[in-house]
């Protein structure tokens, strides 16, 4: 019988290619740096929503558009970009979307008014997600399954150094030169990475030949959404997501309104939760060859139902602390370094063929996820911690249920067709 944790979550297909495997050390900085783009964008300026919305003389429901329709934004544009990709290959569609997000974040910081900055960060989602659904699809081109997991766990770590810091040097920024200066830093990162790609990035994926006419992109959608494994790998990272999203969507506000505290002491309170997503990518770095990408999703799910149980609990029975509401969250933020980098690396295993497109269908189902958890806590928000807490425990349940009923019957349905 094949080991569990190495043997796939789907048989080979005939004439998938051979992973070439490249150096990591040379890789890991560059693909995290590839991937940060989009995060780095979200993560810098959420200290400063309330300070937006009194600038521009809005509201938190109005300004919420800014992270709720970048995400829907990042999710089309990652539905497209990822089977481009497979078919003209990574860097023509790389090069053009590090370009459209530089221009973007500059018209953000130029903004007059909140429909201005809501544009701009439509167009700065389309360039953005360029970064983060092809950085997980080159992955896959260079590395087998489980390398795959490790290395996604190595690039989120790195990469997540970035969102981590981003809120503190927002929340800063904010205080020293406004809101606007955040977005004319994101230009700068962006162009930085910019010229890292056009000379230091090779094609992982030359398009073939008669590319152009070959399965019509939905067909290839279809193929992938057919399948058990794919949607319980992509709906485990996308609950996930949720979890993350429903709490930076509802965080601040407690913080900076019902609490009374400063822009920058959330930011400073989200390292902890910035660390522990950091914790479980770096575990799964470490283990994912040995223990196999499918024990370590499992582990995570878990260990998601398990912390948002302790978080509704924490922030219903004590007082609005920032102990109360960001310690809990540290359980799930390590939940989800396990089910991210091993949920994309299972999804885009499924066919190597179509890792683009499986990136970014999978990258797509997070972000709308994302885009639904922030709209539903803005719009429930309240000086009261539940609606952000029951959100993100309910996405955790979600999370939890993709192993239970999704990915576990897969599995084993593929270890029986193989022990026979």
């Amino acid at each position: 019988m094949p080991s569990y944790a190495t043997d796939p979550a789907t048989p080979a297909i005939a004439g998938d290619p051979e992973p070439r495997q490249m150096p990591p050390r040379r890789m890991v900085p560059l693909l995290a740096g590839i991937t940060a783009v989009a995060p780095l964008a979200i993560n810098i300026y959420i200290p400063s929503l309330p300070n937006i919305a009194a600038a521009l003389g809005t509201d938190a429901g109005t300004v919420q558009l800014t992270v709720t329709l970048y995400l829907i934004a990042v999710a089309a544009g990652q539905v497209t970009l990822g089977p481009l990709s497979d078919r003209m290959g990574r860097r023509p569609v790389l090069i053009t979307g590090m370009i459209v997000y530089v221009i973007a974040s500059l018209a953000a910081a130029a903004a007059p008014d909140v429909w201005w900055l809501i544009v701009a960060r439509v167009f700065q989602a389309i360039g953005g997600c360029a970064g983060l659904v092809l950085g997980r699809a080159i992955v896959r081109d260079i590395y087998d399954r489980d390398t795959s997991a490790s290395m996604l766990g190595y690039v989120t770590t790195v990469m997540v150094i970035v969102p981590m810091a981003a809120p503190t040097v927002g929340g800063l920024l904010d205080v020293a030169f406004g809101w606007r200066s955040s977005f004319v830093l994101v230009a700068a990162l962006g162009a930085v990475m910019l010229g890292l790609i056009l000379t230091s990035l090779p094609e992982t994926h030359p398009p073939a030949k008669g590319s152009q006419t070959s399965t019509p992109i939905r067909g290839e959608s279809l193929q992938l959404l057919r399948s058990r494994a794919f949607l319980g790998y992509a709906g485990a990272t996308s609950f996930g997501a949720g979890m993350y999203f429903a709490f930076i969507a509802g965080a601040p506000f407690l913080v900076v309104d019902a609490m009374g505290r400063e822009p920058y002491e959330y930011g400073l309170w989200f390292i902890l939760v910035a660390g522990g997503y950091m914790t479980g990518n770096y575990i799964s770095g470490r283990t994912a060859r040995r223990v196999g990408l499918d024990k370590l999703l499992a582990i995570g799910a878990v260990l998601a139902a398990f912390g948002g149980a302790v978080l509704v609990l924490s922030s219903s029975l004590l007082p609005l602390t920032p102990p109360t509401l960001f310690i809990p969250m540290i359980l799930l933020s390590i939940a989800n370094g396990f089910t991210t980098a091993n949920g994309i690396a299972g999804a885009v295993s499924v066919n190597p063929r179509l890792a683009g497109s499986a990136s970014g269908i999978a990258g797509a189902a997070q972000m709308l996820v994302g885009a639904a958890a922030t709209q539903v806590v803005g719009s429930a928000m309240s000086s009261s911690a539940l609606p952000t807490t029951l959100t993100v425990f309910a996405f955790a349940l979600l999370l939890l249920s993709c192993w239970l009923f999704l990915i576990r019957p897969a599995r084993q349905a593929v270890l029986v067709r193989a022990a026979e």
